[in-house]
């Protein structure tokens, strides 16, 4: 071989090394943020949101949570609200449990009760404080002065009602349980509107709803076989059986609810603020009142808690329960 044809070769060789070795260290430079992402620990959320509203707000808070800091990296995923304590629970056995949960506030205490959610209260003491919150919603996330959450929204339902339909029939807010059942069947239109609606499917929201009217009746909810609980059940028999609330409603969700209401099937509903968007966007003018009376007005606590899950990531949970404090 010649001697310039040696350089050739040599020079074929030197430039497919730095060839090959410039690609090997492009491959290994990847940018900061991938960098980033890759020492972040993996956070699972459930929730049982379903409402564009609701999804939209829970997006927003797990973006701007992954953007605030560099430990961790959430995700969330829906569970059905019929299902979730029921996954919950399933899931114990098969190691599927996420590392948080915005729990019904009702069921805290009884997944407190089988050691499902963590004790965070040394976790949180110097980061939140309990006096930022309403008496009566701290206390959900409470058990024996330990603490086991923090509540992430509170609610309670009330009637909203069509005020164009409330005008037209030159109706006025009913006070009285009486008052109710004359407004509902003045807005009763036969196979076109009932004058009202709730949820009164099996299971949780359908108890959600009921529970207003039976401590209104002055029942002690200990008891529903008392005379007063009767008065309650009564109340939506004479409903039914005036036909100013449809027998449907035993299947309908709140969210079925807002879609009648919408639709203008039903002139008043009981509901909560998580309607309130879908009104909002529908354009309908409605109104808000509180539950007629009987012996008392009855409101019920609703909402939802953050929790962590015992087992699992709890500092991460915890992290992120104090950015959402």
């Amino acid at each position: 071989m010649k001697k310039r044809d040696i350089w050739k070769v040599f020079l074929l060789f030197f430039v497919m090394g730095f060839v090959g070795c410039g690609g090997n260290a492009g491959e290994n430079q990847q940018p900061e943020e991938q960098k980033r992402e890759q020492k972040r620990e993996e956070l699972t959320l459930w929730s049982y949101y379903e409402t564009k509203a609701q999804k939209e707000g829970m997006d927003k808070l797990i973006r701007d949570f992954n953007e605030s800091q560099d430990d961790y990296q959430i995700s969330w995923e829906y569970v059905p609200m019929a299902d979730f304590v029921k996954n919950l629970s399933y899931s114990q056995s098969k190691d599927k449990l996420p590392d948080i949960v915005l729990v019904d506030n009702p069921d805290m205490g009884s997944l407190i009760k089988i050691n499902l959610l963590a004790d965070i209260t040394e976790e949180i003491e110097n980061t939140v404080s309990a006096k930022d919150y309403y008496e009566e919603v701290w206390k959900s996330v409470e058990y024996e002065g330990r603490y086991y959450g923090v509540p992430f929204c509170c609610n309670s339902t009330a009637i909203i009602y069509h005020k164009r339909l409330f005008r037209d029939k030159n109706l006025k807010i009913p006070k009285t349980w009486e008052e109710f059942k004359m407004v509902a069947a003045a807005l009763t239109e036969e196979g076109k509107c009932y004058g009202f609606a709730m949820s009164a499917a099996s299971g949780e929201q359908g108890a959600f709803q009921l529970m207003p009217w039976l401590l209104a009746s002055g029942a002690d909810t200990g008891n529903v076989a008392d005379n007063r609980a009767k008065e309650a059940f009564q109340l939506m028999d004479d409903l039914l059986k005036e036909k100013s609330m449809p027998n449907d409603c035993l299947n309908w969700s709140q969210n079925d609810l807002t879609t009648s209401f919408i639709k203008g099937e039903i002139a008043m509903m009981e509901n909560g603020p998580w309607s309130l968007a879908a009104l909002e966007e529908s354009g309908i003018e409605y109104g808000i009142f509180q539950f007629p009376r009987n012996v008392s007005v009855g409101v019920v606590l609703g909402g939802e808690n953050l929790a962590a899950i015992t087992g699992k990531n709890v500092e991460g949970a915890v992290s992120f329960i104090n950015y959402y404090n």
